[in-house]
């Protein structure tokens, strides 16, 4: 068998744009003059109330004999542009595509059928098609039907199949047919979980068979699983092509700065931040501090994960104020579980640490604090503090208290200083946020949002919103 890298290529694109007219808005006498040449016939005229938008520009590449190449990017980029002009669908408004092979483009699945006739009958046009004769290969009728799980409706007319029945027998039709190429724009989800199972083996199955296919998805899992390399499109720019891991780990970096600019934690730590109205400013001189009780539900050998865990940053750091995200009340109430105002404390503040310096950002998986201290005004006898973990549309997560241990039962008045020293986030990347829920009792002393923070991706794929660490052993096993 020859090298793949030295077959002729299936499609080969040198230089490929695709423009289109882009009108002005709100323009009657234009839209005006659109009726009458349609009524007419005239041809379309061309004027400086139309502008050209050019959804992809100057890119080159080929696909050869069993590639598997992703095209990921975001809603807009001209994904969906390039696979119809690679797949002969739309003409390059410049450059020039090659094709050397049959292509077969999963895009608006069951589009092409004729919806007076059953569906038997538009497989069998749909062979004739493709120059194979039905009489010579009845039994890929069969398996073409079979695959389709439409049933008895096979022979009724495709007008009265459901979408999900067409779209199942399009994906069939398509898929068995045996194409050079197969172009899949978001077409994984066709059916139930079932049968999309059944899809993804097949479409495994004829990648190991050289078969090669291009696949546009937002799902990184689905690009990851099925291509070896990886196209970036952006703006209508090819901004990457090559490994698979190496490009979406680009294309997710990418998608994290975007976070980062569009949607900043409102939590900032600065020395210049105001402290709240009911704290008074601290001297700026370091306090000592040491732990007087320490509880951990960590074996003993994971107990210390951040260096120095008797050191505490906010008595060493009394100039680093405090301030509260700028989250609203209503939005507490409405998402993390009611608010109610501080009653009774002075000098609050809390800090997020990592590597023992305070940060709004942390990274998946990995070693974090949190330090919070408060003086209450009176005595009280049955004090305790929880953390409640939360996303940032209000899905609660995790908490943490200081009931675990009854930490803080005999506090009295005096100053209220903790840190919990967590072995690794598990979260998965985004935004986070931190409420406090300070009891006396049954009875809320205190209910708020008091820290923002945001985690940042790792090299790993995170499917869900929990990370959880893991390792895998794999085992030979001989007979």
């Amino acid at each position: 068998m020859s090298d793949v890298s030295t077959q002729r290529p299936i499609i080969s694109a040198s230089q490929i744009g695709r423009s289109f007219p882009r009108r002005r808005q709100n323009n009657v006498s234009r839209n005006f003059n659109d009726i009458l040449g349609n009524i007419f016939c005239l041809p379309p005229k061309h004027d400086r109330d139309e502008e050209e938008f050019w959804a992809l520009r100057d890119v080159s590449l080929d696909i050869r004999p069993g590639d598997a190449v992703g095209v990921i990017g975001r809603n807009g980029s001209g994904k969906t542009t390039l696979m119809k002009l690679l797949s002969g669908l739309l003409a390059p408004t410049k450059g020039h595509v090659s094709i050397n092979g049959e292509i077969q483009a999963l895009i608006n699945l069951g589009a092409g059928f004729n919806q007076r006739l059953s569906g038997r009958e538009n497989i069998l046009n749909g062979m004739r098609m493709r120059g194979i004769s039905p009489k010579r290969s009845p039994e890929l009728v069969e398996q073409i039907i079979d695959f389709a799980e439409v049933g008895a409706f096979i022979d009724g007319p495709v007008e009265t199949y459901s979408s999900g029945m067409k779209s199942r027998l399009g994906f069939a039709l398509c898929i068995f047919l045996r194409p050079d190429l197969i172009v899949i724009d978001e077409a994984l989800s066709v059916g139930d979980l079932a049968f999309q199972n059944k899809c993804k083996l097949h479409l495994q199955a004829m990648k190991q068979q050289g078969v090669a296919m291009l696949l546009v998805s937002h799902s990184m899992t689905s690009i990851r699983q099925f291509c070896d390399r990886a196209l970036w499109i952006h703006a209508g720019e090819l901004q990457a092509d090559g490994p698979v891991d190496q490009v979406t780990a680009q294309y997710l970096e990418f998608i994290d700065q975007e976070m980062s600019r569009n949607e900043e934690p409102a939590a900032a730590l600065t020395e210049a931040s105001p402290p709240m109205q009911h704290a008074p400013t601290q001297p700026a001189r370091p306090l000592s501090a040491k732990v007087a009780q320490r509880w951990s539900n960590l074996t003993p050998k994971d107990n210390k994960v951040i260096d120095d865990p008797d050191k505490s940053f906010l008595a060493q750091n009394p100039q680093l104020q405090w301030k509260r995200p700028t989250i609203s009340e209503n939005q507490v109430e409405e998402l993390y579980g009611g608010h109610i105002e501080p009653t009774g404390f002075q000098d609050f503040r809390a800090v997020v640490l990592s590597d023992g310096q305070p940060t709004n950002t942390l990274q998946v998986n990995k070693p974090f604090a949190i330090e919070f201290g408060f003086t209450p005004q009176r005595p009280i006898n049955d004090l305790n503090v929880s953390l409640v973990f939360h996303t940032k549309d209000g899905k609660r997560l995790s908490t943490i208290s200081t009931l675990n241990g009854d930490l803080l039962k005999q506090n009295g008045d005096s100053r209220v200083l903790c840190r919990v020293n967590i072995a690794d986030i598990p979260f998965a990347a985004g935004y986070y946020v931190v409420t406090i829920s300070i009891h006396e009792g049954n009875a809320y002393l205190w209910r708020d949002a008091i820290l923002e923070f945001k985690v940042s991706p790792n090299r790993f794929m995170v499917w869900n919103p929990i990370s959880m660490q893991y390792q895998y052993n794999i085992f030979k096993v001989s007979n």
